[in-house]
């Protein structure tokens, strides 16, 4: 039988609280949960439940994350503003906008790249989730939903 689900307790926890880290200029990231080169031994701050990963990222025009690998993982992004290139070894290829989601599971294993998609000097502001999924071995999938942009 399953355990009983657990009751979520609200926990304050102002924004300059959060780890944060800074790449070579391209990269401004704010983590709530442990991750990269921010550890914490707070135990409420190494992910709740199957949720691992609430990542707040800006990234410089021009900039961003080239071809790596994920496995295991259900990876949910938002475009806040600018624009997201997302490119994977299923063949995907596509520019996100303001507004859009992005949901990949990686399953067994999946390889993209992710970079800013703007224009000029248009910057790219997204926030991005990574939660286990109950069921190891799952066939990697990749899916958008395009949404309308108040701006």
């Amino acid at each position: 039988m399953a355990p009983p689900p657990v009751q979520p307790t609200l926990i304050l926890r102002p924004s300059e609280t959060r780890g944060h880290a800074e790449h070579g200029g391209w990269l401004r990231s704010y983590h709530t949960f442990a991750f990269a080169s921010y550890f914490t031994a707070e135990p409420r701050e190494q992910g709740w439940g199957s949720l691992r990963v609430i990542n707040e990222d800006r990234v410089a025009p021009g900039k961003g994350f080239p071809t790596h690998s994920h496995q295991e993982f259900e990876i949910f992004s938002y475009i806040v503003d600018g624009k997201i290139k997302h490119s994977d070894s299923m063949g995907n290829i596509e520019v996100l906008k303001r507004g859009d989601v992005q949901m990949t599971s990686a399953g067994t294993g999946i390889r993209h790249s992710e970079y800013n998609g703007g224009q000029g000097d248009e910057g790219l502001h997204f926030l991005q989730c990574w939660a286990k999924p109950d069921v190891r071995g799952l066939k990697p999938q990749y899916f958008t939903r395009r949404t309308y942009s108040y701006r």
